[in-house]
């Protein structure tokens, strides 16, 4: 299918896969590669680090042209009839706190695009396509995208 020609594709141009995406821009700025792919927080916040310590960052974002894909992270009270409901008050405090503008200014500042339409979106261009993933099909689909990747990458 289409996502096996896709790690061919990567495995032809090199590619180097990382444990955690956050490694993506560091082996970047050590020098190791040329280029990445990866979220972009971890490269604002490598920004924010250069200019603050006072050095030169030659790492930068490129969005591509084909789109980018939204990596949301979710929050969520799971639930549980044992939780007292002193502990269910705190969690869904400590959710509204979450969503509320100060927490998300704080998570902005570290280069996460805001859940709210009161921050302003000043890492995704707003020209920039963007591609949510269909969860349920990748779970459908897990195991399959599973083996493609192995028999692409561990030979």
């Amino acid at each position: 299918g289409e996502s096996i020609k896709y790690f061919e594709k990567l495995k032809e141009n090199g590619v180097l896969l990382t444990k955690s995406n956050g490694q993506v821009p560091s082996t970047i700025l050590e020098g190791q590669f040329d280029l990445g792919i990866g979220p972009h927080d971890s490269v604002v916040r490598l920004k924010k680090k250069a200019k603050k310590e006072g050095y030169e960052m030659p790492v930068d974002i490129i969005w591509p042209s084909e789109g980018a894909i939204v990596i949301k992270r979710p929050i969520a009270i799971i639930k549980n009839e044992n939780r007292s409901d002193k502990k269910e008050e705190i969690a869904e405090a400590f959710v509204n706190f979450m969503l509320s503008q100060e927490a998300q200014k704080i998570t902005n500042s570290f280069g996460f695009v805001s859940v709210r339409k009161d921050i302003k979106n000043q890492y995704l261009p707003e020209n920039v396509e963007k591609y949510e993933i269909d969860w349920e099909k990748a779970t459908e689909n897990e195991n399959s995208f599973k083996k493609q990747y192995e028999q692409v990458f561990q030979n």
